[in-house]
């Protein structure tokens, strides 16, 4: 079917790994291909910012964070 999946959660991909073994985090991020994490902040909203609500927002590529064992952000240029 070739679609990506994207997932907003409110957490950053680090808080994520930390807690990988709890609450089903690990059957959700193994299945994702893009995690725009962090918390939205009201304070940082900015007009053209592309899938994402704030700044201080970062979108994922989950599959290649997992392999480099750290955020790998898409670029979207």
């Amino acid at each position: 079917m070739n679609k990506n999946v994207w997932c907003y959660t409110g957490y950053t991909f680090e808080e994520i790994l930390s807690n990988i073994d709890k609450n089903g985090w690990d059957k959700l991020i193994k299945n994702l291909d893009v995690l725009v994490d962090g918390k939205f902040d009201e304070t940082k909203k900015e007009e053209g910012l592309k899938y994402k609500g704030s700044s201080n927002q970062r979108i994922i590529d989950v599959q290649k964070s997992l392999e480099a064992k750290k955020a790998v952000e898409v670029n979207l240029d």
